[in-house]
C-alpha cells in the first residue's frame, strides 16, 4: 500500500524554512537554562560543515559521483534537552532492550546535548542522461535532522553517545543545488561537469520520511595533550543499518577533549555531540595557551545489513541496487589537519580533511570515491553564550 501512495512534494525553500522555523526559537535563551550548576552550558556552542568532491581540486571535473555532497548546521548545549527537543531520543533510550544494553554511567550521568541539521546526496557516475541506469548506484538524496546525546566516563576514558535522526527521502534539494554547482564549474555545454539530469530516478523521488537510531563508543587508549587515540564502536537501525568498528587519533598541540572529536561529522552516524562546559574547557583555562594544532587520522569498518540509499525503502524507485550486489563489508578512512585559536571568550576551530570510502555494490561500475571536507566549529567560554 505504501508503494502506491503519491508522492510528497515539498518546496525548498518551504522546506528549509520549517525546519529552521522549528530549531531557532527553540535555541533562544531561557531563564531556566541560566543555572550554572550544571557541567553543560546552555549554549554551549555550533558548527557547519561541508563536504564536496569537487574540494579536492581534481583536473577531471567528472568526476562527481557516489557520495558528492554534505552540508549540516549543529549546535551543542543544554537547552537541546530542556526545551523537549531530545524527548524521543531519551524515549527509544529507555526501552528495555536499548536500556540494557547502555553502561551505567550513560544513565546516572549528565550528558551532553546536539542537534544536527543537513542534506546528503549520493549520483551515480554518468550523470548527461535522464535514463534510469540500472547497473550504477542510484540518485539518492536525505534531508535530515539528528538528536544526540553524549555521556563520559572521565577515569576510565569511556564516552557513549545516541542519537535519534528523522528525515526525508527524495527531495529536490540536493537537485538544485548540484544544477546550480555544474553550471558555475562548466566551461563549455560540452564538456564536465555536466548538469545532472537523472534525479527522476532518484530514491523514493518525491518525498519519503525515514528515520534512524544509532548507539555509539568511544574508548581512549591513550588521552593527552599531544596525542590521543580512541577505539570506535558503532550499531545503526533505520535508513542506514549495520555494524561498525574503527580507531582514530590525533597528534600535535591538542586542546580540545578526545571524546569531541569525529573524523568524519556528516556521513559518520553519529554527530559530535559533546562541547565540555567543565572550567578548564575555555579560553582562561586552555592547559597549553590560546591556540591548537594538529594532525589527524581515522577509518571505519562496517557490516551492512540493509542500505536504504542504495536498496530503496517503501516506495518504489526507478532504480535500486539488489541485495545480492550490496558490499557487506564497506570500510572508509579519512585524514587531516585541524586549526583552533581563542578570540574572546570562544574557540574557532576550522578543519580541512581528505576521505575515501570502499565500493559499497557490486558489478561494473563498482568503484572507490572519495571527497573533501571543510568543517568550522566554535565552543563557548563557561558562563558565556
Amino acid at each position: 500500500m505504501l508503494r502506491d501512495s503519491p508522492p510528497i512534494r515539498f518546496g525548498l525553500v518551504r522546506v528549509l524554512v520549517y525546519i529552521f522555523g522549528l530549531c531557532l526559537p527553540l535555541s533562544v535563551h531561557a531563564k531556566e537554562c541560566e543555572d550554572q550548576e550544571f557541567r553543560e552550558r546552555c549554549h554551549a556552542g555550533f558548527g557547519a560543515y561541508l563536504d564536496n568532491d569537487s574540494l579536492l581540486f581534481n583536473q577531471y571535473k567528472d568526476e562527481d559521483r557516489n557520495y558528492t555532497m554534505g552540508l549540516a548546521f549543529q549546535w551543542h548545549g543544554r537547552w537541546i534537552r530542556e526545551r523537549g527537543v531530545a524527548a524521543p531520543l531519551y524515549w527509544i533510550d529507555s526501552l528495555r532492550p536499548l536500556a540494557a544494553i547502555a553502561p551505567d554511567y550513560a544513565s546516572s550521568g549528565e550528558r551532553y546535548h546536539s542537534l544536527r541539521f543537513g542534506n546528503v546526496a549520493f549520483t551515480p557516475d554518468h550523470l548527461n542522461t535522464r535514463r534510469p541506469l540500472h547497473n550504477d548506484r542510484p540518485y539518492a538524496s536525505l534531508l535530515f535532522l539528528d538528536t544526540s546525546a553524549q555521556a563520559v566516563d572521565g577515569a576510565k576514558l569511556n564516552a557513549f553517545t545516541t542519537e535519534f535522526s528523522v528525515g526525508l527521502l527524495g527531495l529536490s534539494i540536493s537537485e538544485h543545488f548540484q544544477r546550480w554547482l555544474h553550471k558555475k564549474l562548466q566551461d563549455s555545454p560540452d564538456k564536465p561537469p555536466y548538469p545532472p539530469e537523472g534525479w527522476d530516478n532518484q530514491i523514493s523521488d518525491g518525498g519519503e520520511p525515514t528515520a534512524r537510531y544509532t548507539m555509539r563508543w568511544q574508548h581512549a587508549v591513550v588521552a593527552n595533550d599531544d596525542f590521543d587515540l580512541q577505539l570506535i564502536g558503532e550499531g545503526n537501525i533505520g535508513y542506514h543499518t549495520n555494524l561498525g568498528a574503527g580507531a582514530a587519533l590525533r597528534a600535535g598541540v591538542i586542546q580540545s577533549r578526545w571524546w569531541q572529536f569525529n573524523a568524519m561529522p556528516i556521513p559518520q552516524a553519529a554527530a559530535i555531540a559533546g562541547v565540555d562546559g567543565r572550567s578548564g574547557s575555555g579560553c582562561s583555562g586552555a592547559p597549553r595557551g590560546r591556540y591548537e594544532l594538529y594532525g589527524w587520522a581515522g577509518s571505519m569498518a562496517r557490516l551492512w545489513g540493509y542500505n536504504v540509499l542504495l536498496q530503496g525503502q517503501f516506495r518504489d524507485s526507478k532504480v535500486t541496487v539488489d541485495s545480492s550486489d550490496i558490499e557487506r563489508i564497506v570500510y572508509d578512512y579519512s585524514a587531516g589537519v585541524t586549526a583552533g585559536v581563542c578570540a574572546g571568550h570562544t574557540w574557532h576551530r576550522l578543519n580541512i580533511s581528505y576521505s575515501r570510502r570502499a565500493p559499497e555494490f557490486d558489478g561494473p561500475e563498482r568503484r572507490y570515491h572519495s571527497w573533501g571536507g571543510i568543517y568550522y566549529s566554535a565552543a563557548f567560554e563557561p558562563g558565556r553564550r
